[in-house]
């Protein structure tokens, strides 16, 4: 098949929002990093790379991944799989810094960003943000439950009389 591979990330910030950036050829244009995957790379570090050429970020991926086809715009087919990036540093200089950063909710990028495959990468990142929210709940609603079980063991067991 004459499909170009490419790689890309939704880069989280901590706030719970995401950064996108200025496209290279359309300033006005808003998208998230992405680009070829080289042969000498893994997707991952292909991934990483582009986030870091374009838009200046340094992160972990997390495992979850999109894969999306689209035409770029020299008519090229395209497979590119984008990965959630939780965003460890923001550089000061970088690779393209012609490009614009911007971060935005959720609810923002999901207008700003206008082709298919980029909201299509951007609903697994908010999937994937819902999914935390969701375990941090669960964690605070059965924390105390098993603190108080540990108590009422520790209880049971100091009342109980030793066997001889």
């Amino acid at each position: 098949e004459d499909v170009r591979l490419c790689a890309g990330v939704v880069p989280l910030m901590k706030q719970g929002k995401v950064m996108l950036i200025s496209s290279a050829k359309h300033a006005n244009q808003w998208i998230l990093p992405k680009g070829g995957w080289e042969q000498d790379e893994t997707i991952e570090d292909a991934a990483l790379r582009e986030c870091y050429e374009e838009a200046g970020l340094e992160g972990e991926l997390r495992k979850k991944y999109v894969e999306v086809e689209h035409t770029n715009s020299h008519g090229v087919k395209c497979r590119t799989r984008f990965y959630v990036m939780d965003v460890k540093r923001i550089l000061d200089r970088w690779p393209e810094m012609h490009r614009k950063r911007q971060v935005v909710s959720f609810e923002v990028a999901r207008t700003l960003l206008t082709k298919r495959p980029l909201r299509t990468a951007l609903g697994l990142a908010e999937r994937s943000r819902d999914d935390r929210q969701l375990a941090r709940l669960r964690l605070i609603f059965w924390l105390p439950a098993a603190f108080s079980l540990v108590a009422w063991i520790v209880r049971l067991c100091a009342t109980r009389k030793p066997k001889l």
